[in-house]
């Protein structure tokens, strides 16, 4: 089913579902980690690189 005629029919469920996500949203992006990333990953036989790279 086309998504504009799903919308133009149910506008209600269409904004109850944008405040649904808009507050998933809010509530996730505090609770991320600040940071990196990515963990810092050790290879054996290599030396590691104290550059902050």
């Amino acid at each position: 089913m086309n998504l504009v005629q799903t919308a133009l029919r149910r506008p209600l469920t269409i904004l109850v579902l944008a405040i649904a996500v808009a507050l998933g949203a809010g509530i996730a992006l505090p609770r991320m980690r600040r940071g990196s990333r990515f963990n810092k990953v050790s290879v054996p036989g290599r030396k590691q690189n104290n550059t902050g790279r």
